[in-house]
């Protein structure tokens, strides 16, 4: 097994139809079979609603979406993503993410019911992981592959759909709602080789700290700091 040093959380963003579950497999077959240390982190909201399907009696995701239980859901989503994404860095050097939590935050405020109460548990929960993860108390996505919405896509089975201006939202603000400080490499409607080849300049960027990479660890730490003096001046204790 190749060790590589370090640890990398990559995920793969992106609206529904825009060929992320495959470029994580296909990557992550790409990866193992250059003897790296690499885990998958599958689409969780595939495996929550076989749950709700056993547990509530939900035959497809439309159906939750236009339930009561919408953010419920969403919710229970993104505690078992980061849930997952915790456990694998933990074990794995390299661990490859279909959808990321701002995917979860998009569906969570786009279908969201009437549950105020827990709309704003989702809200704080997600903050709280937020923080923790911009401060460095919690592994944070080292760099973010944001697919974009393939045309030819003509499946839908309730996870994805061919509803090109549905999924053309979705680019727009899932795109708006990642973080400045995590890189961001956008793939392109293009055949999967080239497809892979981007990503895997993006992986050896990674690799070798390249130039890009660097700027924006420098520009994150500046943050950082910024936003940590400005968090002790409002908890220093007066005298």
């Amino acid at each position: 097994m190749r060790k590589i040093g370090k640890k990398l959380l990559i995920g793969f963003s992106g609206p529904s139809g825009s060929g992320k579950t495959t470029m994580v497999n296909d990557y992550g077959k790409f990866l193992r079979g250059h003897r790296f240390d690499v885990a998958v982190v599958k689409e969780v909201a595939r495996d929550v609603f076989v749950k709700w399907k056993i547990r509530y009696g939900f035959q497809n995701i439309p159906e939750i979406r236009r339930s009561d239980r919408a953010t419920e859901f969403q919710l229970e989503v993104l505690k078992e993503q980061i849930r997952r994404e915790e456990r694998e860095i933990s074990r794995h050097d390299i661990v490859l993410t279909d959808r990321t939590i701002y995917d979860n935050l998009f569906f969570a405020l786009f279908w969201h019911d009437n549950d105020y109460e827990k709309l704003e548990e989702y809200m704080e929960y997600f903050k709280e992981v937020t923080l923790k993860r911009y401060l460095g108390m919690a592994k944070d996505y080292d760099l973010i592959f944001f697919c974009e919405p393939l045309k030819r896509a003509d499946v839908d089975d309730g996870f994805r759909t061919p509803d090109l201006p549905y999924r053309k939202v979705q680019e727009f603000v899932i795109s708006y709602l990642i973080p400045a400080e995590i890189p961001v490499v956008t793939l392109k409607d293009m055949p999967l080789d080239d497809r892979r080849w981007v990503v895997n300049l993006g992986f050896v960027g990674l690799l070798n700290d390249d130039p890009w990479v660097k700027e924006f660890r420098r520009s994150t730490q500046r943050l950082k700091d910024f936003y940590m003096q400005k968090v002790w001046r409002i908890a220093k204790p007066t005298k």
